[in-house]
């Protein structure tokens, strides 16, 4: 089934709604994630600023040799249908989404509210990543509030990039901070982190679960030389997977943890 576009939404809109301009500005943003290979990962679209909105139409392009996506859900709009509302083209990476509101009374969402859940199959190896982009293929990309008129709209891009799971990852300053593998992991009762800076440190330690909620912080200070950080079990709510970051003016880290 082939897509609205641009030109034909517009006209629908047109005609449906014929009520003063309210002004919004949507705000789209496509997930960034961290995934172990042969996983399967959900990840959520966030709007903010979605209000009195009439209508909307976007794509979402991957690479499907990296990510096999499995299915959509926990729509935020009401009567979402597939073929009517969006089309999957999963061999081409491709999702197209097209909405308008019949009720003739726009709709306004909370902002942070999950827009859908994509679920893909990571299928991709060690090192691979592939970007969560919204473009005008297959279906364009368009705004409009109930008048209807255009707005402008920000479509923030994302990534997946897929890591050994027992890797540490250094989003910055890797030269002056060594980290070892924690040891052991999985873990049942504790685990150990060794940690050598060039200098001392104020940071933070962040326990992450796989929803990106922070079930654990605490402050340390890291002293110039070897430090060894000790995480017991009780500093996680459950068993499972998480992150441990540890952040400062200087460097941000992260590993994953298996809790058992």
């Amino acid at each position: 089934m082939k897509f609205l576009g641009t030109t034909a939404l517009s006209l629908i809109l047109c005609w449906l709604f014929l009520k003063p301009h309210l002004t919004a500005q949507v705000s789209i943003f496509a997930p960034t994630a961290q995934a172990d290979p042969s996983t399967t990962i959900e990840l959520d679209v966030i709007v903010t600023d979605f209000a009195n909105i009439g209508g909307i139409s976007f794509s979402m392009n991957w690479n499907p040799e990296i990510l096999e996506i499995q299915g959509i859900e926990n729509f935020a709009l009401p009567d979402i249908n597939p073929g009517q509302n969006y089309n999957i083209i999963g061999d081409e990476g491709q999702l197209g989404f097209l909405w308008f509101d019949l009720t003739l009374n726009g709709i306004s969402l909370e902002d942070s509210t999950t827009f859908f859940t994509l679920s893909f199959n990571v299928i991709g190896e060690i090192g691979d990543s592939t970007g969560l982009s919204f473009t005008s293929n297959p279906t364009p990309i368009e705004v409009l509030d109930t008048t209807p008129a255009v707005l402008d709209a920000n479509f923030q891009d994302g990534w997946v990039n897929i890591n050994d799971p027992n890797q540490v990852i250094f989003y910055n300053a890797s030269e002056i901070i060594q980290v070892s593998n924690a040891f052991p992991n999985p873990f049942n009762d504790f685990t150990r982190i060794d940690i050598d800076l060039e200098e001392s440190s104020n940071t933070l330690l962040e326990i992450i679960d796989t929803q990106g909620k922070t079930v654990y912080s605490e402050s340390y200070q890291l002293i110039q030389g070897k430090n060894e950080l000790i995480l017991t079990k009780d500093k996680f709510s459950l068993p499972g997977a998480y992150f441990v970051q540890l952040k400062s003016s200087n460097f941000t880290i992260r590993q994953k943890l298996i809790v058992f």
